[in-house]
């Protein structure tokens, strides 16, 4: 569409959308000025524009129709164009999407009937203590037991010693984290000819390849962080059907549970930063939510020298490990502001090597020249392949790494957000060289 709109100055543009037989076909049309016959062969090839002149006139780096091609393979459809020149042109999208369900707004979704489930006991296992604890406030509102591991070690070994009808196994764990604690699980039952307990992974990734890694790893079902207690109780109810509790009773949910407390009413104003209708939902009243923000806001303050520590030593993998703690319990705790941030750590570490990369005068330079050109582009929805590879040259391989998967994917936000972050590093590092060593202890 906004190549039909670049090269269209007269005439229209349309797009016109058919379902056909659960393919979603996608016709864009313009009357603009067409592409000759001889180049259209390699309207798709990276960098490619039908002829200098169009570049000249128009702009752009050729990038668009590779970026859609890519786009509409990883989905699945095909691509293709037909044009005529001093005409217009078309393009085809065809995408096999087949008809799903519109989803359920949550406050719907919360009044819907769950599954049945007597009283459960419960091992979860979490390193993040409000998580557990946010685990607990849910799980006795409906009438279950839990019992909580801080590794998937003690998991393990609580496993051994005691019964249990589900686990909730957070992915990411010190000691053993929760693939490594659900094999050893598996190979413990089968060695000891005991009845196989449901395993449900709890992460904040949504990527297939860590539900195919929660699979492989002997567990049963998976649901995502922040928890979203409908969502992880149906889960629970699936993986659970046609196995009897450990404990007999009836399933009796606390009195009130759904009730929204009247804090509401002054939510508007904090809504940047808490989201005080899920935060009620999840932990049940203001008082429960408060307490266990006092304890996170309390836990951060030993926790803020412990980051600035491993980042001055540069041990980048364990300080990313203690930000995805801080961002799942920011997340259950609803602190929006919080949880946005610390999800930004990733795409910032590679930018933090710039200060210990020892740059020369001149390159740091020409450093900077190449991201505020590659910043630039970025920020228009192009690439600027000049000023990439010459940040490859002059940087470490790790400090770009981040930067080129952004870019190999297509993810113009991430990729403008590490070149931002990459300039300002190195900005303050040139900085701090310039100030007189009692002026830097200071």
């Amino acid at each position: 569409m906004g190549n039909a709109v670049k090269f269209t100055e007269r005439g229209h543009v349309q797009l016109r959308v058919n379902d056909e037989q659960c393919r979603l076909h996608l016709t864009i049309q313009d009357t603009g000025i067409g592409i000759a016959q001889d180049k259209l062969e390699r309207i798709f090839d990276p960098f490619a524009q039908a002829d200098a002149s169009t570049t000249r006139r128009f702009g752009g780096t050729g990038l668009g129709t590779t970026i859609s091609r890519q786009l509409v393979q990883l989905m699945g459809g095909a691509i293709s164009v037909s044009s005529r020149e001093g005409e217009g042109t078309q393009f085809h999208v065809q995408l096999p999407l087949p008809i799903g369900q519109a989803p359920i707004d949550e406050t719907v979704a919360s009044a819907v009937q769950l599954p049945p489930m007597p009283p459960l006991r419960i091992l979860a296992a979490d390193d993040v203590p409000q998580n557990l604890e946010l685990l607990q406030v849910v799980m006795q509102r409906h009438g279950h037991q839990v019992v909580s591991a801080s590794d998937g070690l003690q998991a393990l070994q609580l496993r051994q010693t005691q019964a249990f009808d589900i686990i909730l196994m957070d992915l990411q764990m010190p000691h053993m984290d929760g693939l490594q604690a659900s094999m050893a699980i598996r190979a413990w039952e089968a060695e000891h000819q005991q009845p196989r307990i449901p395993v449900i992974a709890l992460s904040a990734s949504v990527l297939e390849q860590d539900r195919r890694a929660s699979d492989a790893a002997g567990m049963d079902g998976f649901a995502a962080k922040p928890l979203e207690q409908h969502k992880l109780l149906q889960e629970m109810a699936r993986v659970l059907q046609g196995r009897t509790a450990s404990e007999s009773g009836k399933h009796q949910p606390a009195a009130g549970a759904s009730a929204v407390p009247a804090v509401l009413a002054h939510a508007a104003a904090e809504s940047e930063v808490v989201d005080w209708h899920t935060g009620l939902q999840l932990w049940g009243s203001e008082a429960a939510l408060r307490t266990a923000w006092s304890r996170f806001l309390n836990e951060q303050h030993s926790r803020v020298p412990e980051l600035q520590s491993l980042s001055q030593h540069g041990d980048w993998d364990t300080a990313l490990a203690e930000v995805h703690r801080m961002r799942g319990a920011a997340g259950n705790l609803a602190l929006l502001r919080s949880a946005e941030v610390t999800s930004a750590a990733p795409a910032l570490a590679p930018a933090a090597m710039a200060a210990e990369a020892g740059l020369s005068a001149a390159a740091r330079t020409q450093v900077q020249e190449a991201l505020q050109a590659l910043t630039e582009a970025l920020q228009g929805g192009e690439i600027d392949s000049e000023a990439l590879q010459q940040l490859q040259q002059l940087l470490p391989e790790a400090m770009v790494a981040a930067l080129q998967a952004a870019i190999d994917m297509f993810g113009f936000d991430q990729a403008l957000q590490c070149a931002q972050a990459l300039a300002s590093s190195v900005s303050t590092s040139s900085d701090s060289e310039r100030k007189p060593p009692h002026a830097a202890q200071a």
